[in-house]
C-alpha cells in the first residue's frame, strides 16, 4: 500500500480537458467573412460616394476600419495570437457603430425595415460571444 492511488479516497487528479477549437475557428471564419463583406461594401460605397454629391457618409469612416480589423483579426486568431481575438472584437464593435450610424441616417418605418439590421446585429453579437468565450482563450494558449 505504498501507492496513494491504491488507497481509498485517493484518486488521480483530473486531466484538463482539451480545448475545443470550434468556437475559435467559427469566430475567425465569421470575422473573415464579415471583413470581406465590409471590404466589398467599402469599395461599393466609395464608388457611390464619388458619383453623388452627398455630404459626409459615416459608413465611409467605420466600415473600412472594421473591415481591416476583422480581416487581420480573423487571420491572427487562426494563428493562435491573442491580438487577433482583440482585433475581431474591436472590429465587430466598429461594425455595430456602422450599423447604428446607418440606422440613424435612414430611419426605418416599421418592424419589417428592422428585420435585416436585427439579423446582422445578432450575427455581430454571436461573433463577439465566440471570440470572448473562455475556450477561445484556452485554445490560443495551447500550442500544437
Amino acid at each position: 500500500m505504498s501507492y496513494p492511488h491504491n488507497q481509498p479516497g485517493h484518486f488521480y487528479p483530473a486531466l484538463a480537458p482539451r480545448p475545443n477549437n470550434a468556437t475559435t475557428v467559427l469566430a475567425a471564419i465569421f470575422g473573415l467573412c464579415l471583413g470581406v463583406w465590409f471590404t466589398l461594401g467599402t469599395l461599393a460605397s466609395y464608388q457611390l460616394a464619388s458619383d453623388s454629391i452627398l455630404g459626409t457618409e459615416t459608413h465611409l469612416i467605420y466600415r473600412p476600419l472594421a473591415a481591416l480589423l476583422l480581416v487581420l483579426g480573423g487571420i491572427l486568431l487562426l494563428r493562435r495570437l491573442t491580438v487577433g481575438r482583440v482585433f475581431v472584437i474591436v472590429g465587430v464593435l466598429g461594425a455595430f457603430a456602422d450599423g447604428f450610424a446607418d440606422l440613424s441616417e435612414y430611419r426605418p418605418h416599421g418592424f419589417a425595415d428592422m428585420v435585416f439590421p436585427l439579423a446582422f446585429f445578432s450575427f455581430y453579437l454571436a461573433i463577439i460571444v465566440l471570440a470572448a468565450h473562455p475556450s477561445t482563450t484556452r485554445w490560443i494558449r495551447t500550442r500544437p
